[in-house]
Formats: structure tokens, C-alpha cells, sequence
């Protein structure tokens, strides 16, 4: 029987990405990192007396 698909395909591929997932939780723990401090930022923006900080983190936030 002649199958069009092999589950052996899905181990080599596995295989071959598995190098490669060192820079993929670095990046996730870089985004991570970077969202919790500008969303500390915004928050601290948000709460200021400056207007501009204000108005840009009311902005964005908005937008999102």
C-alpha cells in the first residue's frame, strides 16, 4: 500500500527544527520582558500629571 502521507515525516522534521528552538524562547522570553515593561511604563504614563505622557499613553492604549 502506497500511503501519501508517513509519520516518519513528522519525527525528521522534528529533528531538523529542534536546533532551533533555543532562538525561538529567546525570542519569547525577550517579548515577555518587553511587553511587561512597557506596560509598566504605560501604566506609570497613564497615572502622570505630564499631559503629553498622558494623552500618548491614553493614545495608545485606545488604539489597541
Amino acid at each position: 500500500m502506497n500511503r501519501p502521507f508517513s509519520p516518519i515525516h513528522i519525527l525528521k522534521a522534528l529533528i531538523n527544527v529542534f536546533p532551533f528552538l533555543g532562538i525561538t524562547f529567546a525570542v519569547v522570553f525577550g517579548t515577555i520582558i518587553f511587553g511587561i515593561l512597557f506596560s509598566i511604563l504605560l501604566a506609570k504614563w497613564k497615572l502622570s500629571k505630564n499631559k503629553f505622557a498622558h494623552c500618548f499613553a491614553s493614545a495608545y492604549i485606545n488604539a489597541l
